[in-house]
């Protein structure tokens, strides 16, 4: 038979002296596996943890935790700092770059402001006012905003705080975010760019700017990916400062066709690139998995800029470019979607699409001539007849 509780449970807590070495706290709890009940016993350090509220603190994600499937909390009030471990564990998203990011906002700066403070107790015009004397840029504090509304959804979600609405979206962040102007290249910088560069670091450029590949898929690419037969390239997992994972989003899972010129750049280097056990395409000489994105930029990539003229250069920077650079050729944003693997055709109009000087000017005097302006006399004079 199932056993089932009425109750929660808070565990229970003792402090234990010890011959040697300092007392300890003794906290047991019962956890239950497929219906039968098991106790169990975590053991703190006193010196570490001088008095019971300290103690409580930390084991109050856990005291969470065994009562997850109750209708109501255990815990009247968790603190913040609870939330986040719960959060931590149980919804951290699954690509490492955004766990690194989601942790650097929790322990930089969310923990040592409202970590110790019960959820119902953090006032919205209060998180505002804090972001407001925050000495960071506007995108930085939606960033921690946004991040403080994914945990109270964390704790709404599993009945810790009661609320119709969550609290963070009333916090408003004031400010426009700074404005980065994208660096496209043209077909010459890129060609000073092939000059300047060798192999891998060269083909790494061109797979970025001729393909789209985000740097991570780039050094993500096995041997296994490329089919020299059906001339194509698969994209199917990513790395970012070491770590494999999966690509970004579904849509960036992709079988992507290679050209004649493409398929000798990749024989070639097939030929030449040092051996790899686990068959990366890209394998650091140093360790055999893959490089690390930062540190080739600040190597390769950065000291280029100012050959070419251009304020920085990223690798992000070739993937805006074989954007633009459809748009030149007159791709269709339909098939731009698809070469740039988006799920949403707004990312690749909104977020990439800034077309090259050339192109516009030559799009603008298309619709001109095909509006008839400027062919009835002397250029930039209006016919007779037109108001200003």
């Amino acid at each position: 038979m199932k056993f089932t509780r009425d109750r929660y449970q808070q565990g229970s807590l003792r402090r234990v002296r010890r011959a040697n070495g300092p007392d300890v706290w003794e906290f047991r709890f019962s956890s239950y596996e497929n219906g039968v009940r098991k106790q169990r016993q975590l053991t703190l350090s006193a010196k570490k943890f001088p008095s019971e509220t300290a103690v409580r603190k930390k084991v109050e994600a856990l005291v969470l935790r065994l009562n997850s499937d109750s209708p109501a909390p255990a815990i009247q009030e968790p603190t913040l700092a609870a939330v986040m471990e719960v959060y931590s564990r149980e919804e951290m998203p699954d690509r490492p770059k955004s766990q690194q990011n989601y942790r650097l906002l929790m322990n930089r700066h969310i923990q040592p402001k409202w970590g110790s403070i019960v959820i119902s107790e953090i006032r919205p015009h209060a998180v505002e006012l804090w972001l407001k004397d925050m000495p960071y840029s506007p995108e930085t504090k939606r960033h921690i905003k946004s991040m403080l509304y994914r945990l109270f959804e964390t704790a709404m979600k599993r009945d810790w705080f009661e609320a119709q609405r969550n609290p963070m979206s009333l916090v408003r962040v004031k400010g426009r975010n700074r404005i980065v102007e994208k660096v496209v290249l043209t077909p010459e910088q890129m060609l000073v760019v092939r000059q300047n560069l060798e192999d891998p670091f060269l083909l790494m450029t061109e797979l970025s700017c001729y393909l789209g590949l985000r740097i991570c898929e780039v050094l993500g690419l096995m041997w296994e990916d490329f089919d020299p037969t059906t001339r194509t390239l698969s994209i199917k997992r990513s790395a970012v400062d070491g770590v494999v994972a999966d690509v970004k989003s579904e849509a960036s899972r992709d079988v992507i066709p290679l050209s004649e010129n493409f398929l000798g750049f990749l024989l070639r280097w097939q030929q030449a690139a040092p051996y790899s056990e686990e068959g990366w395409m890209f394998p650091s000489v140093v360790t055999g998995r893959p490089y690390h994105a930062g540190i080739l930029m600040r190597r390769h990539l950065k000291p280029l800029a100012s050959k070419l003229g251009v304020s920085r250069l990223g690798w992000h920077t070739f993937r805006h470019t074989f954007r633009s650079w459809l748009d030149s050729v007159g791709t269709a944003v339909g098939v731009q979607q698809k070469l740039m693997r988006h799920a949403d055709v707004t990312t690749t109009m909104n977020v990439y699409g800034k077309a090259m000087m050339d192109s516009k000017l030559e799009a603008h005097t298309k619709l001109l001539e095909y509006a008839k302006v400027g062919f009835c006399g002397v250029a930039g004079q209006r016919p007779t007849g037109l108001s200003n």
